[in-house]
């Protein structure tokens, strides 16, 4: 467990070692969103199937924004 906790913190971390915030945010965010989707997923499979083209839908906007949030950071911080 002690590796596991040891990855993870230098996953959420610069190219440098130091620990970065939105790397942590994102993480977070990510976490929380993947949660409320996989119970979305179940509460429409089992009570509203003709809503899947809606949860798929926000399941592909969801992912785009958390990725693009990380792309957005790291150009800024190239451009500067």
């Amino acid at each position: 467990m002690k590796t596991f906790f040891s990855w993870l913190g230098k996953a959420l971390s610069e190219d440098n070692g130091n620990p970065s915030s939105i790397r942590i945010i994102v993480f977070y965010a990510g976490v929380l969103w993947s949660t409320a989707v996989t119970v979305g997923i179940i509460v429409t499979i089992f009570w509203y199937r003709e809503l899947w083209l809606a949860v798929l839908s926000l399941i592909l906007t969801g992912l785009f924004t958390l990725l693009g949030v990380k792309a957005y950071q790291k150009n800024k911080e190239q451009n500067a």
